[in-house]
């Protein structure tokens, strides 16, 4: 919870709010392969990862997984159209390996931006960062090769590299693991 707490202190909130907003998370860990929220169900809780990574991913209709997104800690973690919507989620979200999440529900939630003016415009901020990381994401995918987007991966999350196995990396560029193989493979 301290990581919690710290989060909201870093952000502005007073030690009471911390307090009352804490109050409405529960604790809830994760093994390596868990569903934090299936494909086509409505996403009826938010998390606040603690440890460890998630991916967000979509099956095709040839079956094959596509990972659209990354979170690790320090980071809420929802699909928003479903939690804004109250809509069948498109995409599930899975642990990538052992994992920690505070959660709450998304009435709690939504409850705590009635109560606190300063909880309110936190998600407000919040939500146009994801905006704006989904906006850039779609934008990089047409505009930039798969070596760039690559190149951009490595100046921007290189993390990613040391907790993400290169399957879903190389998903998430929109390649298959042999491409991104050979643009990782230093030129002779």
């Amino acid at each position: 919870m301290n990581q919690l707490h710290l989060f909201f202190q870093q952000n502005g909130f007073s030690k009471s709010d911390i307090s009352r907003i804490s109050e409405k998370f529960g604790s809830r860990s994760f093994k390596k392969g868990d569903l934090f929220l299936s494909e086509g169900k409505i996403q009826t809780e938010i998390g606040f990862i603690l440890s460890g990574w998630f991916d967000f991913f979509t099956l095709t209709r040839d079956g094959k997984e596509l990972t659209t997104y990354f979170a690790g800690p320090g980071v809420f973690i929802a699909s928003l159209t479903s939690l804004l919507r109250s809509e069948p989620a498109r995409e599930s979200i899975r642990a990538v390996n052992p994992a920690e999440l505070l959660v709450i529900s998304r009435a709690g939630f939504f409850a705590l931006m009635e109560e606190l003016p300063s909880f309110e415009k936190l998600y407000r901020s919040l939500l146009e960062y994801q905006l704006g990381c989904i906006e850039s994401s779609r934008f990089d995918l047409i505009t930039l090769s798969p070596a760039e987007r690559y190149e951009k991966l490595l100046a921007t999350e290189p993390h990613l590299l040391q907790v993400i196995p290169v399957q879903q990396l190389a998903s998430m560029l929109g390649i298959t693991p042999r491409h991104l193989s050979r643009i990782r493979k230093p030129a002779k």
